[in-house]
């Protein structure tokens, strides 16, 4: 009953707007979006490499200033000379900062050259040995140049304001001692109280975190791991402060711990120097111990129920799919080989660096599930 040219009308202007292409089969995706969403990966990469290099880079800071220590103190009567000619101290800094900061230019300008062939030489080498093993394309750099330029100018303020810390034992030291080739202690034996109070303050804090974790469940949170190991690092320098200022005032000979007790005040002379030193090479061991307590290794119980390999041997993928239990056609032991069905998808294992959105789904036969499955833990 209704007009033919109204219907046709409404055909021609109404009808186009309620067929979309997903009627004849078409899928409209967002490929981009979804491939920068899987390659943000299931792991945060970026927050274990700034932890780790947060260590790397302190210590690197401390190294700088310890070189740098050694260079004012060979130059300490040159410092002495001019002051007891009438130069400012000011003055005096203000050499000494320029020359450092001078260095610590041309030496962040090499760097950061180097910092770019560093990074792709390691990722070339992953790319060669974690290949075999990986399911995914091969890795490759990608630099920006405006992040260059943060990572750089970073660098330069930090050295820059390592240097200025150190000069300021000129300013600190007499002329006279100056001139006699001499630098007063960045720290005296008195701040051995304060540093057990730092170190105690630090355990607590540690423990403190251990316990916390163990309360809400986190026992695999990468911050709460980089937390735990600053305390107990901070603990452990805070300690080797105060009993090396310690050691300083106590008697040694007939001590059961002769040696120890030796080091320990051999150190207290220049306590700021030796406790650069110990600082320097603590995150160094630090990263290196967390790195390696990490590593997976084949194990004596890799072959019982409760391993991760499950106890088994051999893990064997079909190209196509079999028609029977593989059991049944090779008339084996139904307990010692079980046959999966498999629905395609993403691998959501640890080998898969992108984010999996589309895991793949096995299906266990009744025996597996009664012979109890993998254990996790």
């Amino acid at each position: 009953g209704s007009d033919l040219e109204e219907l046709l009308r409404l055909l021609e202007t109404r009808l186009p707007m309620q067929l979309g292409p997903e009627l004849t089969g078409f899928r409209i995706l967002p490929v981009r979006a979804r491939g920068l969403d899987a390659a943000s990966g299931t792991t945060d990469f970026a927050g274990l490499f700034v932890g780790f290099s947060l260590f790397l880079i302190v210590a690197a800071a401390l190294l700088v200033a310890l070189l740098f220590a050694l260079l004012i103190e060979s130059r300490a009567s040159e410092a002495g000379l001019l002051l007891a000619i009438g130069h400012p101290v000011r003055a005096v800094r203000r050499r000494f900062l320029r020359e450092g900061g001078t260095l610590a230019l041309i030496g962040t300008i090499l760097g950061t050259g180097l910092a770019y062939l560093y990074t792709d030489s390691v990722l070339r080498g992953l790319a060669s040995w974690w290949a075999p093993i990986l399911d995914s394309p091969i890795l490759r750099i990608h630099v920006l140049p405006t992040t260059l330029l943060m990572g750089g100018t970073a660098a330069l303020v930090l050295v820059v304001l390592v240097i200025a810390w150190t000069v300021r034992r000129v300013s600190r030291t007499p002329a006279r001692e100056l001139l006699a080739g001499r630098l007063s202690s960045s720290r005296s034996v008195s701040g051995g109280t304060r540093a057990a109070w730092t170190a105690w303050i630090s355990l607590t804090l540690a423990l403190i975190l251990v316990a916390t974790s163990i309360i809400v469940g986190m026992e695999s949170a990468p911050a709460l791991f980089f937390g735990v190991g600053s305390a107990l690092l901070v603990a452990g320098i805070a300690a080797f402060a105060a009993w090396a200022g310690r050691a300083r005032r106590r008697q040694i000979l007939g001590s059961a711990l002769l040696i120890p007790r030796m080091a320990a005040r051999d150190s207290s002379p220049n306590l700021g120097r030796s406790l650069l030193s110990v600082t320097l090479v603590a995150p160094a061991s630090f990263v290196l111990v967390s790195v390696s307590a990490s590593r997976k290794t084949h194990s004596a119980d890799s072959m019982t129920h409760r391993s991760g390999t499950g106890g088994w041997d051999l893990v064997a993928e079909a190209d196509v799919p079999l028609p029977a239990d593989l059991a049944r056609l090779l008339e084996i032991d139904g307990e010692s080989l079980f046959s999966f069905r498999r629905l395609p998808g993403d691998d959501a294992s640890c080998l898969n660096l992108y984010q999996p959105e589309k895991p793949r789904v096995l299906g266990v036969p009744a025996g597996f599930v009664d012979r109890g499955g993998f254990h996790f833990r």
